[in-house]
């Protein structure tokens, strides 16, 4: 396996932008058992829906690479739906899923909380024992055979979320350090390995430049 294989994980977001929307599951046909009417979601919930309009793909992991980290920031705003919805215009849904469950997306969102938490408080167990929580079905995996040629596991992810966890375990095992841009909300990574030293403030140039134009402006 190429070394960068993984990186190439495309996804999707609709161009024409997403919908915040109280979707009201239909009635249930009589003389369903019970054991299956407790899987089935009966009450009214709020989902994230695409508009239907054209595709667009990137590649998440290649692309931004601190954006579970973007993720895991929502914790600290509960609640925040529209900015869920922002989230959905910009990167797509979590899941294969026609729609994106608000509930859904809260969870995976405090489960990256936690798991960042713990290791940014060097609790590199506790943050394992999260990780190994979440995961079990947020991955593919098979080994490459080609002749002459030693095996090779292959894991891929199956969505968004098994993108956001993967950059989470990255941190873990990479010992990558990222730091969250002054101006906008996109994390990147720092020190050996990257193209940034630790004392970077900002993500981009553009960025830089915004901020220093700020301060000029509050000095008038």
């Amino acid at each position: 396996m190429e070394e960068n294989d993984l990186f190439l994980f495309d996804w999707k977001v609709d161009q024409e932008g997403y919908d915040l929307e109280f979707f009201q599951p239909p009635p249930l046909a009589p003389g369903i058992p019970v054991t299956v009417l407790s899987e089935v979601a009966t009450e009214p919930y709020w989902i994230i829906k695409p508009r239907g309009g054209p595709l667009h793909y990137y590649r998440p992991l290649k692309d931004h690479p601190g954006l579970a980290r973007r993720f895991a920031d929502l914790a600290q705003t509960p609640g925040d739906n529209a900015a869920l919805v922002d989230l959905a215009n910009t990167f797509g849904l979590l899941t294969v899923a026609k729609t994106g469950r608000v509930s859904e997306w809260w969870g995976i969102i405090h489960s990256l909380h936690v798991f960042f938490s713990m290791k940014d408080a060097d609790d590199i167990e506790g943050a394992c024992a999260a990780f190994n929580r979440h995961v079990r079905s947020r991955f593919s995996a098979t080994i490459r055979y080609e002749r002459a040629k030693r095996p090779e596991l292959e894991l891929s992810p199956f969505n968004l979320a098994g993108a956001l966890w993967f950059q989470a375990a990255g941190e873990l095992t990479h010992g990558t350090t990222f730091k969250r841009c002054r101006v906008c909300p996109t994390w990147f990574p720092v020190g050996r390995g990257t193209k940034h030293r630790k004392t970077r403030k900002f993500c981009s140039d553009r960025c830089r430049k915004t901020w220093h134009r700020h301060q000029k402006e509050k000095a008038k």
